[in-house]
């Protein structure tokens, strides 16, 4: 996926340079550093002396300032799709500018998946700022093995990055021992599981699948990869 930044600054070389460099690994601040960045990626870090800064690199100047790897939003809803209001694109800004530089769309339809690939080609050619998006949370209850077959292929079809399989009427979310609707989760996951699966078999693409709802306990999510889902 592009970088959320613009193309332009983007495949240029840029130097961040004395920055403190949070290692969210080991918990500490290491620092002064000069981060060196290439075609959208880190490429070294290196105190200031040992840096070798590529000629023609943008500099930016870190000192007394701390750089962190990119947050990630994992449940994000950007189409109203009950109220039917317009996207919430405006949120974009928002999102680079507190350092979250990728999203997970959990909610979306066909046509949210076409809106998010025009921002992906907005973002590519560096006329939008926004993070990277990743799409879309369509929604397959799998109430049955026919109906799970034909929410699986509108999905795929659609270009999903991942099924969702949620559970009860209106509250996808909410586990069905806490709304008392909808059906038991496994079995959702199952027969979604096995409609992707065939999908597979027939075209050769491969789509996740999110399980959101009914993981109460740990353990719930041994299950749930053990009856299909991706994650």
């Amino acid at each position: 996926p592009p970088s959320p930044t613009n193309t332009a600054t983007a495949r240029a070389a840029l130097a961040i340079t004395e920055v403190n460099v949070i290692d969210v690994e080991h918990g500490r601040a290491l620092g002064p550093r000069t981060v060196i960045v290439e075609g959208g990626r880190i490429v070294s870090v290196a105190p200031p002396r040992e840096a070798v800064v590529p000629a023609g690199a943008v500099r930016v100047n870190g000192r007394g300032k701390f750089l962190i790897p990119g947050l990630v939003d994992m449940h994000v809803h950007l189409f109203n799709l009950s109220s039917r209001r317009p996207p919430s694109d405006w949120a974009f800004p928002l999102f680079v500018a507190n350092g979250v530089t990728a999203v997970r769309e959990m909610r979306a339809d066909a046509a949210s998946i076409q809106q998010i690939r025009q921002w992906r080609r907005d973002l590519e050619r560096g006329a939008l700022v926004a993070p990277r998006i990743v799409a879309a949370g369509i929604v397959a209850h799998g109430k049955s093995p026919s109906e799970a077959a034909l929410q699986v292929n509108a999905a795929a079809d659609a270009g999903a990055d991942f099924i969702k399989v949620g559970i009860g009427g209106g509250a996808i979310c909410i586990t069905r021992e806490a709304k008392g609707i909808g059906r038991g989760q496994a079995t959702a996951v199952i027969e979604v599981a096995k409609a992707r699966d065939e999908y597979f078999e027939e075209t050769g693409v491969y789509v996740p699948i999110c399980s959101d709802g009914g993981i109460v306990h740990d353990y719930h999510i041994t299950l749930a990869l053990a009856m299909g889902s991706d994650f």
